[in-house]
């Protein structure tokens, strides 16, 4: 099984409203925003999400090793990306029991870090279309020149309608399994 990434075929449009900026920018996303065709996709696939965010990082970006949250949690992201060309994501395991450390985002919500040399790198995987992602291991973005283009990320937390409780990876791969490019 799969551990930390796949990606998917998405029947449908998403719209991309970031502009390039010339630095790093991580932003909330209001799901009226979505298309209704979007919502439909994401529904049939029976999950839902609490929060989303965008991420607009400029070429050659590398993104602090972390995990999506402030505690070790079920994180599965779906993720919707435009303008990368062979951008990575990394996931480490920390050495002899390191803990890594409390730090803030761009929106100044609580975030564990890592330091890389503390890490062993674990996976690697191009990350330069619709996917989902093990948000909740450790783990970093590695942006390339992107033909000079800023890469747009809208990064979903996925949850399960009703209970409003986080879908496991396990669960994820199930509930995506006719979307997911083998």
């Amino acid at each position: 099984m799969q551990l930390y990434h796949v990606n998917l075929a998405m029947d449908c449009v998403f719209d991309n409203i970031l502009t390039n900026t010339s630095g790093f920018q991580e932003l909330d996303y209001n799901r009226n925003n979505c298309s209704r065709e979007f919502m439909q996709w994401v529904i049939k696939h029976n999950v839902t999400w609490d929060r989303a965010k965008m991420f607009n990082s400029p070429p050659n970006y590398r993104y602090k090793l972390h995990i999506d949250g402030n505690t070790h949690m079920n994180c599965v992201k779906l993720n919707i990306v435009f303008n990368s060309y062979n951008t990575v994501m990394n996931w480490y395991k920390p050495k002899n029991g390191y803990q890594g450390y409390m730090g803030t985002n761009n929106l100044n919500r609580p975030v564990l870090y890592w330091d890389r040399e503390h890490c062993d790198l674990v996976h690697t995987a191009t990350v330069d279309t619709v996917c989902l992602i093990n948000g909740g291991e450790i783990h970093d973005l590695v942006n390339t020149d992107n033909r000079g283009q800023n890469r747009h990320c809208y990064s979903f937390s996925l949850t399960h309608p009703g209970t409003r409780t986080r879908v496991t990876w396990a669960e994820a791969l199930e509930l995506f399994k006719d979307s997911i490019i083998h």
